[in-house]
């Protein structure tokens, strides 16, 4: 086998792996911080971004901190290849569906996340 890390395919393996890892640590990020699609759900859960006063009451959220404690629970109950299988469902569900240019800014942006 080729090498050379310039190959297509290697450098493909080697984007693929560095972006699974993103994913995973994006996932592991999210435990304590979560992401939410719409400012519905982030309420929902207990969450807002409201400035610093807003930030304290959260804390004590009652309906975050069970929030929080779920999506733990449910994440403690998968070992590493659950994980990993997760990671490169999702991994592959926005390769399939977004266009490159648009999969590179999501990719950066879970990599400032994580």
């Amino acid at each position: 086998p080729n090498e050379d890390q310039t190959y297509p395919p290697n450098q493909n393996r080697k984007n693929y792996q560095e972006n699974l890892q993103t994913m995973m640590k994006a996932r592991q990020v999210s435990l304590r911080h979560p992401i939410f699609w719409t400012e519905k759900l982030m309420k929902e859960s207990g969450y807002s971004y409201n400035g610093k006063k807003a930030k304290k009451a959260q804390q004590r959220d009652p309906q975050r901190i069970k929030y929080q404690q779920e999506i733990s629970r449910l994440h403690s109950l998968k070992d590493e290849e659950q994980l990993q299988d997760d990671a490169q469902h999702t991994l592959q569900l926005l390769m399939d569906c977004l266009p490159p240019p648009h999969f590179d800014k999501v990719m950066r942006s879970l990599e400032d996340y994580a």
